[in-house]
């Protein structure tokens, strides 16, 4: 049936170039362009959970936007970089949008210091989650990358902003990363090939190869929630988490460690306590 489907997708795509070299009369054209993009939903749409959620998120981007602007909780600490005695005030306001079931791929937003949308997207929660009680949860860290952490029953769960959106209100968090409901293109995986000239990844366990855009990298990966099958959706700028279209969570060891739970025992209010998180879980 995907087989299928991509055929006619293919099919009616040459149709469309077709059309437009050969200009016709009347809405026949427009009709035919229609029908392409119904046809070509469906090969995003299969390729798990990410782009299922994906597919209803993206055409309400613009009114949750407009939702998060009303409704964002301010959350602001100082922070200390590097752990030095000169403090930086930090101010952003999150929100999330309650789902009909427990996910792991939730909708979210940031605004910044000046109340502007500074990043709208997709989450990657570790836990299925349905955000109908984020009113209730406190936070604990938002970080200039979009990520959350909030308090549940008295433990962090990290939310790693996995998926800008970007749209004629929304605007762009970040500018040549992978936005809306694209193909990420990062990996070798099923026969295809990586679309990003800067790092791309030939997943292959624990003999992963990372290319920097360089040299290729052997690096260790654990895989959690399941088996890695599915492309690609999210990756670090360290290249140290990375997330599937399943909700597959892979964390990367350093050094000369194989597991990357060796050593996480400490807690930590930002985005790294996503490994503290999933190795307690083992």
């Amino acid at each position: 049936m995907k087989e299928a489907l991509r055929s006619v997708s293919s099919k009616i795509a040459k149709l469309v170039t077709i059309c437009a070299s050969r200009p016709r009369k009347g809405s026949a054209a427009a009709l035919i362009v229609s029908i392409s993009i119904r046809f070509s939903a469906p090969a995003f749409a299969d390729e798990g959970a990410f782009y299922e959620q994906c597919q209803k998120f993206l055409p309400i981007a613009d009114q949750f936007a407009s939702e998060c602007l009303q409704r964002a909780r301010p959350f602001g600490r100082t922070f200390y970089p590097s752990g030095g005695s000169r403090g930086e005030r930090e101010r952003f306001s999150a929100y999330f949008k309650p789902l009909d079931a427990p996910s792991r791929f939730v909708l979210g937003c940031v605004l910044n210091f000046k109340h502007e949308l500074s990043f709208v997207g997709i989450y990657y929660s570790h836990k299925p989650i349905d955000m109908k009680d984020f009113d209730r949860y406190p936070i604990d860290f938002v970080d200039f990358d979009g990520n959350v952490g909030v308090d549940i029953d008295g433990r962090q769960l990290s939310l790693i902003a996995a998926r800008q959106f970007a749209t004629s209100t929304v605007p762009e968090h970040l500018h040549g990363i992978s936005r809306n409901c694209d193909t990420a293109g990062i990996e070798y995986i099923h026969e295809r090939v990586p679309t990003d000239p800067r790092t791309h990844f030939r997943y292959n366990g624990s003999d992963t190869m990372y290319y920097n855009g360089k040299e290729a990298i052997p690096i260790h990966i654990n895989s959690f929630f399941g088996q890695h099958l599915r492309p690609l959706v999210y990756v670090d700028s360290l290249a140290s988490v990375f997330v599937d279209a399943d909700g597959v969570l892979m964390l990367r060891a350093f050094g000369n460690e194989i597991d990357p739970c060796l050593h996480q025992s400490r807690d930590a209010r930002n985005i790294d306590n996503i490994f503290f998180e999933t190795c307690a879980m083992k």
